[in-house]
Order: structure tokens, then C-alpha cells, then sequence
């Protein structure tokens, strides 16, 4: 039997011999014992093929545009009244409420009296492969509603997080509102990316400690787009509070 070295030699000078034209030069050690492999097809294909390629290298496009479709309505948060539809702008959502407490029909009840939604810009994040965050960045503040007073406040959710639903007190009015708030990432699916809802954060209230718990959120994995605020007829403070969400997709 031939050494690999010696049978080198020799497929060497065959070569060169038979005046074939160009030789590819495989080093002696690359050749393959494997019966049926040939040594010389990995040497002469395109050298960019011997790259390495990550293995947790992406093969689909990173998100770039959000949407957001619309998606289911909670409940009413308090009692009904004079309804005011409120919606964010296109690409934006619920990020928190302004507004003013005072006393309920001049009793020593602190509830709602005047609101106002706020909305922030949903964009994408940071992400790699097949996940992605969103960030959100102040946008517009909805119409006022209710009767202003001097004890005015202002409740956000923190950066990056969204509206998902309400809770605190409620009973003939809305006595206290507390945010419930989430952050968004977007998931890979299909062709598209799909919004998913992280832990949801309790924010501290507003309002007073009248009235009963009660809490309304959106379905799963969606966030709020528009704020159905309650007006009563008689006393002009806030009744309660509905809310529709959407979904958020991105391509």
C-alpha cells in the first residue's frame, strides 16, 4: 500500500505530466480516505464558503414599522355617564392620565373630577434573532373631560411600558385610578413580528379611597389605544372609565 504522501508524488507528476492546465494544489493532508469523497471539490469551491456562520445568525428581516390593530374593549371601570371617546393618534398608545381630584358632590369623598389620556409613541427597540423590544416616546394628550379643581396630578407609566388596564376604587364614581402598565417585545412569526406583553407594574393611585376594588384589563397580550371616558351629567366628575386596546404587530 501507498503512503498518502508517495500517492501525492504521484497524482503530482500525473498532472503536470499530462498538461491539462491549471493544478489545484491540495495540501497532502486534506486528501479524504473516505472511499467515494474527492479531497480536491472542497479546495476549488468559492473560499467564502469556509466562513463560519454563526449559529444563532438571523435569517429573517428585523422589525421596522409597528401597527397596531384594534383588539377587544374592558368594561367600565366606575359607573356610566356622558361617554367621550378619546383615541391616540396612528402608532401611538395609552401611556398614562392627567387630571385633577376634589371632593364627590361636596361630600369628604376624594374621587376623579377631571382626566385627560395620554399617549406615547410605540417604536422598536433593541433586540437580536427573533426578539425584539419597543421603546415609547411622548406623544399626544387627549381631550379633557370633568371639572377642574386645584389639586392636580399626573400619573405615567415608566419608560418603555404601556397601558394595559386600570384598577383601584370605584362605586357611583371614580374614586381611585391606578395604572396597570407593561412592556411590549416582538416576537418573530410567520413573516411578521407579534407583539408580546411582559409583567405587568401596579402603579401607586390617584384619587381617593372611596368606592370598592375593581380592576378592568385588556385580553391578553394587547395594550391600550383609546380611553372611553365617563362623564357624570349632574356633577360634571368623572364616572368611570372604559378602554379599548389593540395589537401590536411589526414588519
Amino acid at each position: 500500500m501507498l503512503y498518502r504522501k508517495q500517492l501525492w508524488t504521484m497524482l503530482h507528476a500525473i498532472a503536470l505530466g499530462a498538461g491539462c492546465g491549471e493544478v489545484v494544489r491540495t495540501q497532502p493532508d486534506a486528501m479524504s480516505d473516505t472511499p467515494g469523497v474527492d479531497a480536491s471539490a472542497d479546495a476549488s469551491a468559492d473560499p467564502s464558503a469556509d466562513a463560519a456562520i454563526p449559529e444563532d445568525a438571523p435569517d429573517i428581516a428585523p422589525p421596522s414599522t409597528i401597527a397596531l390593530t384594534a383588539g377587544g374593549m374592558t368594561g367600565v371601570y366606575g359607573a356610566s355617564g356622558d361617554e367621550f371617546v378619546d383615541v391616540c393618534p396612528s402608532g401611538q398608545a395609552l401611556t398614562g392620565f392627567q387630571g385633577a381630584t376634589g371632593p364627590y358632590r361636596g361630600s369628604s369623598i376624594m374621587s376623579i373630577q377631571q382626566i385627560a389620556a395620554r399617549c406615547s409613541t410605540v417604536r422598536v427597540g433593541s433586540g437580536t434573532g427573533d426578539t425584539y423590544t419597543t421603546t415609547s416616546i411622548a406623544g399626544a394628550t387627549l381631550a379633557t373631560h370633568g371639572t377642574a379643581t386645584t389639586t392636580l396630578w399626573t400619573t405615567d407609566c415608566p419608560s418603555g411600558q404601556f397601558v394595559v388596564g386600570v384598577s383601584g376604587h370605584t362605586g357611583a364614581t371614580l374614586d381611585k385610578l391606578q395604572l396597570n402598565c407593561a412592556p411590549v417585545s416582538l416576537n418573530h412569526s410567520g413573516t411578521g413580528w407579534v407583539g408580546r406583553i411582559g409583567d405587568v407594574t401596579i402603579l401607586e393611585g390617584v384619587g381617593g379611597n372611596g368606592g370598592g376594588p375593581a380592576m378592568q384589563l385588556c385580553v391578553t397580550d394587547q395594550i391600550v389605544t383609546t380611553a372611553r371616558v365617563n362623564v357624570e351629567t349632574a356633577a360634571g366628575s368623572i364616572a368611570g372609565l372604559a378602554l379599548d386596546c389593540g395589537v401590536v404587530a411589526a414588519q
